[in-house]
């Protein structure tokens, strides 16, 4: 028998935790994306001119517009391609995520409590044992079942 889903499963189930910290801070970093702004453009510009002094006495080799208009299109698409970055992983994230939920709803309602409590909550399994009323086996084999279902 083909352990490679279970122990996929159980990987998953044991970054629970580490998985929603990251979807949170990857949520907010997508709320809150660092931008390029226009005085940043300006900026650059700046440096332009100083690159510009060493060609040839030309204080700028190409036309003003021209300039705040190519860093502006860099801005553009610095700013698009780092959002999309940023989506992505986080899509892929979510997706994965939402999946194990889904499927852990769709167990029997013993299963999902103790992986619910083990995995999601953190708690031992001795804290499981005394706050359920189980053996340590009959906690496992709840566990157990779960996952090969």
């Amino acid at each position: 028998m083909d352990n490679k889903p279970i122990n996929q499963v159980l990987n998953q189930l044991e970054k629970y935790q580490e998985t929603t910290r990251r979807l949170e801070l990857l949520r907010y970093e997508i709320q809150h994306l660092d931008r390029v702004r226009p005085s940043e453009v300006i900026e650059m510009m700046t440096f332009q001119q100083g690159a510009a002094d060493d060609s040839h006495g030309v204080l700028y080799p190409k036309a003003v517009p021209e300039i705040a208009l190519s860093y502006r299109q860099v801005a553009e698409r610095l700013n698009t391609e780092a959002a999309d970055e940023l989506l992505s992983v986080y899509a892929d994230l979510c997706q994965t995520h939402d999946r194990l939920l889904h499927y852990i709803g769709l167990l029997d309602p013993r299963q999902q409590s103790v992986i619910r409590k083990y995995y999601f909550e953190g708690k031992t399994w001795g804290e499981l044992q005394r706050e359920m009323h189980l053996s340590p086996r009959t906690l496992l084999k709840r566990r157990d079942d779960g996952l090969d279902a």
